[in-house]
């Protein structure tokens, strides 16, 4: 199966589904319901989520791969006492 979504110009579209995808049903959902992060809040995070994303898939679909590299290779510095993903399955979101 190809990717066309992120060969096209789908960038936006599919930056918007993989945000819905993080955020629905998950922590940051959880917060908002709360109470705990206002409907700013959620806004502000949705789109500043949506435009990391879609600069992501912009970088895969332009082949930046040393920009890729670097932001990969920083990870390893920043991040690295987290804890190690655990991926859910795509019909938990």
């Amino acid at each position: 199966m190809k990717l066309d979504f992120l060969l096209n110009d789908n960038i936006n579209d599919a930056s918007r589904a993989l945000t819905h995808m993080v955020f629905k049903n998950g922590v940051v959902e959880e917060l908002h319901t709360a109470g705990k992060l206002s409907e700013d809040d959620m806004t502000r995070l949705n789109k500043d989520v949506q435009n990391r994303i879609a600069g992501l898939l912009e970088a895969f679909k332009c082949k930046e791969y040393k920009q890729l590299l670097l932001l990969y290779t920083a990870s390893k510095l920043y991040g690295s006492n987290w804890d190690k993903c655990e991926p859910l399955p795509l019909n938990k979101f």
